[in-house]
């Protein structure tokens, strides 16, 4: 007998690939924001009608819905591929975003956030990005970053939340921050600075980093998706508590949420074949997550948010990516599974938001010159690369029906998707009438290219650079002169 485990709310056509999605409450209403590909920033109500949309030069990266200005409806911070750091107020009489606070950095930007890290009930403002830096606004009307702390190489993720770390009386309420390297830091703002806590190097790119009570031991954990198909759990210490493998795909993003109403949280994964993975913990203090369920899908999902539905009191998840599609799914098992009774190991203080004057608009676009530089020397603890050693791998092997339940069948799976490196690498150049024909005589030639990166390469040996290949392929591709194809015979060819 086939057991329903989730039901699909809906799903809504985008024009193009998500890379974000936010889901704004302005006013007693709901709205979502997302864009992605086709560089446009969309704002739709609940009857799915577009009631805004904002075009930019880059692509929408990023975005994050929060009550920057403290009057108890959400802003919405966006960062773009063009380096644009935007905030947005959302005019509810008038259904349309206003901007409050525009600041331009070089590189893309790739994660934001807004919180109360200077602890004072303003809400500042988060950054990262392909500077290999992150920069925080005191606040939306800031007229540019009051701190910054470099990197190794691109930031890819960051979140905020809290973390109790032992050798602290209380719990810290920081910044947690991933990079493509795979550096994660954690660190808090003290007397107006940056201090850094502890950092670690995973040995591998992280995609999505979270914070969230996994372990059902009352403490908060750190949870990383990593470019080597895992997802790996730590303590607030940075030790090591599990791995989970994640077969023929790689997680790309991630959510920390009770999605079954037992009070326990769930890990929701996003992965580069599209499917989104389901874990859950049924113990108090327990490592033993295990599958819950799977959806397969199309293509990979980059972004995976979530709302309590306001008529049935269930928690809708919300997800997109390159399926084209905004998809929102709920779990059956929604208040029908018994309480765990987690335990409170300590109290958070709550500190009185400031409602920051009347909303006005801040528009500065310049390079940050003259901020403070954090060395990464300041890192207190745990600056060495984690890697699962061969016992600790053969502990991660999956039982048999593990296996069955993660593992698609040879008709369900899809050849490989570019990387985001590659489409990273894209350029929107002037295309080269030469380049095209090569790329045309190549194809012709072979009749079918597995993968990009095979074509690209191709290419590249006869002396072009890889950002024009890149581009040329899209040209190609949208005139219909050439296909990627996903059914056997699998990959690029002419079309005919």
């Amino acid at each position: 007998m086939i057991v329903k485990r989730y039901h699909l709310n809906w799903v809504y056509e985008t024009p193009d690939a998500l890379l974000t999605c936010s889901v704004m409450k302005c006013g007693g209403k709901i709205y979502y924001a997302f864009g992605g590909h086709d560089k446009t920033l969309y704002i739709m109500n609940t009857k799915f009608e577009i009631v805004y949309n904002i075009a930019y030069d880059g692509w929408v990266r990023t975005s994050y819905a929060a009550d920057v200005t403290g009057d108890g409806s959400d802003e919405l911070l966006v960062g773009t591929g063009e380096g644009d750091c935007f905030v947005y107020h959302f005019d509810i009489s008038e259904e349309k975003l206003v901007e409050i606070m525009k600041y331009r950095i070089t590189g893309k930007i790739n994660c934001c956030v807004a919180g109360d890290l200077f602890r004072d009930g303003t809400y500042a403002l988060v950054y990262g990005g392909d500077n290999k830096q992150i920069v925080i606004f005191k606040d939306y009307s800031s007229a540019s970053p009051i701190l910054t702390t470099y990197y190794d190489d691109w930031v890819l993720t960051c979140t905020i939340g809290y973390l109790k770390i032992p050798k602290l009386k209380h719990p810290v309420y920081g910044l947690l921050v991933g990079t493509k390297s795979g550096q994660f830091q954690f660190l808090q703002i003290k007397d107006n600075n940056i201090d850094i806590l502890y950092q670690m190097f995973l040995g591998s790119r992280i995609n999505c980093i979270r914070i969230g009570d996994v372990s059902n031991d009352g403490y908060n954990e750190i949870v990383c998706c990593t470019d080597d198909s895992y997802i790996k759990i730590f303590n607030t210490e940075g030790e090591r508590i599990r791995y989970i493998k994640i077969y023929d795909s790689r997680p790309v993003s991630l959510l920390i949420e009770d999605i079954d109403g037992d009070g326990a949280n769930e890990l929701t994964i996003g992965c580069a074949n599209g499917f989104l993975i389901i874990y859950q913990n049924l113990e108090e203090n327990s490592r033993n997550l295990h599958l819950k369920w799977k959806k397969r899908g199309e293509n990979s999902i980059k972004y995976i948010t979530s709302i309590i539905d306001e008529e049935t009191k269930v928690r809708h998840m919300i997800y997109g990516g390159y399926e084209r599609v905004l998809a929102s799914i709920r779990d059956f098992e929604w208040g029908k599974k018994p309480k765990l009774q987690i335990p409170k190991h300590f109290t958070l203080s709550e500190i009185p938001r400031v409602k920051l004057e009347s909303v006005k608009s801040i528009s500065i676009v310049k390079h940050p010159e003259s901020i403070q530089k954090i060395s990464q020397e300041k890192a207190l603890t745990h600056k060495k690369q984690v890697k699962p050693t061969e016992k600790e791998k053969k502990d991660e092997i999956p039982t048999e029906k593990e296996k069955k339940d993660e593992i698609p069948t040879e008709k369900e799976k899809k050849d490989e998707i570019p990387t985001e490196k590659e489409i990273n690498e894209m350029a929107p150049s002037e295309i080269n009438d030469s380049l095209d024909e090569i790329i045309l005589t190549v194809l012709k030639e072979k009749e079918i290219v597995r993968t990009k990166t095979e074509l690209v390469n191709s290419i590249i040996s006869k002396g072009f650079e890889k950002e024009a290949i890149h581009s040329s392929i899209e040209n190609l591709k949208k005139k219909n002169q050439i296909k990627y194809s996903q059914k056997p015979p699998q990959g690029w060819s002419v079309i005919t």
